[in-house]
This record gives structure tokens, sequence and C-alpha cells, in this order.
């Protein structure tokens, strides 16, 4: 299982990381997938940072005004998105598919896929805070109307993982939230797991059906957890 889950990460990768796409020029789409993933970023990071400012406030309510994606760009890298989810996850669009692709995403975020190159070099694992962009762009691309048989299906738990990445890749004893590049510099990733406690209230969270101001609550709670 494990194995099959970090080819649809490299695969993932192949597809969205500019380097990659650097060395495919054949691809049909490329000028307009590099243009996609070098501004998108941008948009993403501003709207996690609203979403944490957001959940330390003491009376939470949903953030306002976030900034939108472009909507060509949104829709093209959902697209592509979901045709390697739906590649690797059959049925995605199914309780028993997401779950499947569910469990990927929450394996990635704890680490149980990391691989290790030699000479120090990791691969399959979060590139720190940006873990938190896979549930941000879902939010993205429904605002758009972009990936409706997909996005709904796996946000819950792109979300709930974003608990999992945090308390693997940080010390959970001294979590204060910091800047995106202060996240960036101290994301390591640490042998300890979460406590089986936590990490059963997880699943119950992944599990579970919830509405979307309650799915923002707690994209927001998670992204205040970290960052500031």
């Amino acid at each position: 299982m494990l194995r099959a889950q970090r080819r649809f990460f490299c695969d993932l990768d192949w597809a969205t990381n500019p380097c990659a796409l650097r060395l495919q020029p054949e691809l049909p789409d490329l000028t307009l997938r590099l243009r996609a993933v070098t501004e998108l970023p941008a948009v993403l990071r501003a709207r996690v940072l609203a979403r944490a400012r957001a959940g330390r406030a003491p009376n939470w309510i949903p953030p306002v005004g976030l900034p939108r994606t472009d909507a060509a760009l949104t829709k093209h890298v959902s697209a592509v998105l979901e045709a390697c989810i739906r590649h690797h996850f059959p049925g995605v669009h199914t309780a028993a598919g997401a779950n499947r692709a569910v469990l990927a995403f929450v394996h990635f975020a704890s680490g149980l896929l990391r691989h290790d190159l030699g000479g120090g070099h990791w691969v399959c694992e979060p590139n720190g805070p940006y873990y938190f962009f896979f549930a941000e762009f879902a939010w993205a691309a429904l605002e758009h109307g972009a990936g409706q048989e997909l996005w709904p299906q796996i946000l819950h738990g792109l979300i709930s993982s974003q608990f999992l990445y945090v308390h693997t890749y940080y010390d959970s004893s001294s979590l204060v939230p910091r800047t995106f590049e202060q996240a960036s510099r101290d994301h390591a990733f640490a042998a300890e797991r979460v406590p089986a406690p936590r990490l059963r209230e997880l699943w119950t969270s992944v599990n579970a059906t919830r509405s979307t101001r309650e799915l923002e609550y707690e994209s927001c709670r998670r992204a205040a957890e970290l960052l500031r």
C-alpha cells in the first residue's frame, strides 16, 4: 500500500513541480501549466495566512475577502490533479474510493511515505507548510466550480491531516505560530508519532460528515496552530 501511495505522490510532483514540468517539453499544456504552478502558490499562501489570522481571533467568524485565484488557471490545475487522483484511486467519487485517497494524504502528512535517497535526501514527504496548499487549493477550485465530484469527497481529509503534519514535523511541546518562512526553516521530521488518543480523535474527525462552516473553522484552526 505504501509503495502505491508513494507512486501517487511522485506522479503528482511530476505533474505539477515546475522543475519536473520543464523536463517534459512534449506536454501540450506546458506553457499554461507552468504559468499556473508559478502564479497560484502566492495566492494560496495569502489565503492560508488569512485563515491563520481568522483562527486566532477570540470570536471566530469565517474569513472574508480571501484573495481569489485566477479562474482559468485554477480550473486547469484542478483537472490535472483530478486526473492524477482518479488514476491512482479509481472510484474516488465514492466513499470507499475517497477514503483510500484520504489515507494516502494521512500517511504522507505523518511521514510514513518518506523515502531515503541517501546523502540526507528524502522524497515523498511534505515540503514544509506548503502542505496546507492541498486543502486551500481544493477550497479555491470549488469557488470556481471546478472538481465538484472530487474535492468535496476529500476536503475533510486534506484539512484534518494538517494536524498530523504539524505534530509530526514540529516540536509539539513548544509549538507557537510562526511566519511562513520560519515554518519552512523549522520543518523537520521527528521520529515520534502522534499519541494514540489524538490519532483516534483525528480519525473520528476525518470520517465525520461536517458542514462547510465546520470545515472552514477547522481549516482556520489548523493554520493558526502553526502560522501567523
